[in-house]
């Protein structure tokens, strides 16, 4: 936890390894000379109850590479989908090993907005640029 000198405020997020009770809690502050307390206080940290829910991807395989050439469905050897809270900043990645895929269900999202792009890659580990970039809304 943080102290604000300035506000008083007692602030800061707790971690899952923190979860219990915590107290005798006793806050001073001293010029040098004087000083003063409060009285004792307690906090309960308690788990977090997050909503979660899913997000299912559906796609048509590429016919042809970013250069133009074609692209047989038998050379793409997986898909790989990007996830995040800003069409820059798409910092979650489910590798998928399937060339046949046409489909993906993200569970265990949490509620919220995400931009999602996806590449395809081929035999040879190339990897297509981002497909459009869209946002999609995840409810419970």
């Amino acid at each position: 936890a943080s102290f604000d000198d300035q506000t008083g405020t007692v602030s800061g997020l707790p971690q899952e390894s923190d979860v219990g009770q915590y107290a005798d809690i006793t806050i001073s502050v001293s010029d040098g000379e004087l000083s003063a307390s409060l009285s004792p206080f307690a906090i309960d940290v308690q788990t977090s109850q997050v909503q979660t829910g899913s997000l299912t991807l559906r796609w048509t395989a590429p016919s042809t590479r970013t250069d133009g050439s074609n692209l047989l469905l038998e050379d793409i050897d997986g898909y790989c989908i990007y996830l995040g809270d800003a069409s820059d900043n798409l910092q979650m990645e489910v590798d998928l090993g399937d060339g046949l895929a046409d489909s993906y269900t993200v569970s265990d999202l949490p509620v919220g907005n995400y931009f999602v792009a996806i590449t395809a890659y081929d035999q040879d580990g190339g990897h297509s640029g981002y497909s459009n970039i869209i946002e999609v809304s995840v409810s419970n």
